[in-house]
């Protein structure tokens, strides 16, 4: 009888053992997803820091940067604490204009048409967004640009 006593206290070892194997696993796991998206991060908030630094110094038009900046502000998933809706408004607006290839196709007068609506549109809203862009440089972490890695 004393047998069975010992078999069992085995086995609830054994057990004991393996949830705890299973708990470090997925101890591991979370950990390694944490540290994943915190990467993700720094990466969107690195490339942020770029744009918007082309943006103040003209290196890209201001519509290209709003649309691609917008795009980054809603792919973090963490807030950040600076007031951007200019940024917003006038992405929404420009997304209404052809690009790429479908702009290539249109006929010339809509192309000009579309050119007309855009310059006035980054006229009306070059003030609102490079005080937003500064903003946002202002809230996004010092040397993120360092930190960002190259991805293949």
């Amino acid at each position: 009888m004393q047998w069975l006593w010992w078999i069992g206290g085995v086995a609830v070892a054994l057990l004991a053992m393996y949830a705890v194997y299973l708990w470090m696993k997925v101890w591991q796991q979370e950990k390694a997803i944490t540290r994943a998206q915190d990467e993700r991060v720094e990466q969107l908030q690195g490339q942020l820091a770029v744009m918007t630094r082309a943006v103040l110094t003209e290196q890209v038009n201001l519509t290209e940067g709003v649309l691609r900046i917008a795009a980054m502000l809603h792919t973090i998933e963490q807030p950040l604490n600076a007031d951007v809706a200019a940024i917003h408004e006038m992405a929404d607006v420009a997304l209404q204009f052809d690009i790429g290839e479908a702009r290539k196709r249109l006929p010339r007068e809509e192309r000009e048409r579309q050119d007309k609506i855009r310059e006035e549109l980054e006229k009306r809203y070059e003030v609102p967004i490079k005080a937003a862009v500064e903003r946002l440089q202002k809230v996004l972490p010092a040397g993120v640009i360092n930190k960002m890695t190259v991805t293949h």
